[in-house]
């Protein structure tokens, strides 16, 4: 996070409780702390620029707007929480598609709600969500409809691009304990976001994504009972053939406690033969950088073309009309994506593209 324009990392903390400190790099790895904001009200911030001034503000239950050079000034809480308030989780994203980032907050004895931007760093309207003890908030385009949806317990929480949320059907989990999930990227290759599941004794259950919000647990490869407690810690191409695979830490009752790596045996293939008659890509393997050639042979009229990676991360979208598309990939660091492209056929056309 650069808080004053140059090219290095300064950082925040949310410690001690109700106290949110900056602290800024000298591009050496030094850091100094530069100040401790005012009307801070938890243990949980989220960086963005929220006045559209081109710099990262902080909120933390208050918002502090950044002058550009670091100093902060505080807007004191957000409109409708009371004085005594505390921030259990915070996240900046714009959840009525208006171009600015919104606030959604877990507040202590309150809790979930968002409070709407109006482009200026003003938070007007709190909108609530329902009682949670969440402290985190996995925010992904679930059903694809372009919005920002969320996974509530065990729940998909249906985003109308407006910001009102509708509370779905929830995933078939077979346990007597309460159950959370969130979405960890794209596991089967099919272009939309899949779930992990864990309840209370921490039987982590694998569901896939129907492309329209609707999960149903997948083969039992990652179904396993691991102890007391069990994280998902992190997720990417381990074995680099092309899909996701898992890394989970777990403690057992007995105080032992370790990581375990869940390799995806379902390797992508590039395409099936289906696929490749209605959407070829080349060069594939492509250099980093280079452009992929996209033909829908037969197709007339206009579709989109989205790049993603296979957490989810869209890093390319572009709109084209016809049976041909020229897509860059300058930026992009090589790695497996996965292309799909809605509105060329029925249904959604998926392939995997390579960049080495």
């Amino acid at each position: 996070m650069d808080f004053v324009g140059q090219t290095i990392t300064d950082m925040s903390s949310g410690f001690p409780r109700n106290e949110t400190t900056v602290w800024l790099n000298d591009g050496r790895g030094t850091f100094s702390r530069q100040e401790r904001l005012r009307n801070s009200f938890g243990t949980s911030f989220a960086v963005g620029d929220v006045d559209g001034d081109g710099d990262l503000d902080v909120v933390d239950g208050s918002v502090h707007f950044n002058d550009g050079r670091g100093s902060f000034s505080s807007s004191g809480n957000l409109a409708g929480s009371s004085s005594a308030f505390t921030v259990r989780g915070c996240a900046l994203a714009d959840l009525d598609n208006d171009a600015d980032l919104d606030v959604l907050v877990s507040e202590d004895t309150f809790g979930v709600s968002w409070f709407r931007n109006d482009g200026t760093g003003s938070f007007s309207t709190k909108l609530f969500l329902g009682s949670s003890s969440a402290v985190e908030f996995p925010l992904q385009d679930l059903d694809g409809d372009g919005d920002l949806d969320m996974l509530w317990g065990s729940s998909v929480m249906a985003n109308d691009g407006q910001g009102n949320f509708t509370k779905g059907p929830g995933f078939a989990f077979n346990s007597p304990f309460e159950a959370n999930s969130e979405p960890i990227g794209d596991i089967d290759g099919d272009g939309d976001i899949d779930a992990l599941t864990a309840s209370g004794r921490m039987e982590l259950r694998l569901y896939t994504n129907n492309g329209r919000g609707m999960f149903s647990e997948a083969a039992p490869l990652f179904s396993t009972i691991l102890g007391l407690s069990a994280n998902l810690t992190a997720s990417g191409d381990l074995d680099n053939d092309g899909d996701l695979d898992l890394v989970v830490l777990y403690r057992e009752s007995q105080g032992v406690s370790g990581w375990r790596v869940f390799l995806n045996r379902n390797a992508l293939p590039v395409a099936s033969a289906t696929t490749a008659q209605q959407l070829s890509v080349w060069p594939v393997p492509a250099a980093a950088g280079a452009v992929l050639q996209v033909r829908v042979p037969g197709h007339t009229g206009a579709a989109v073309a989205t790049l993603h990676t296979l957490t989810g991360q869209v890093v390319r979208s572009v709109p084209f009309s016809g049976a041909a598309l020229a897509l860059p990939t300058a930026g992009l660091p090589a790695g497996s994506y996965l292309l799909s492209l809605e509105g060329a056929a029925p249904g959604r056309l998926v392939r995997r593209v390579v960049l080495e």
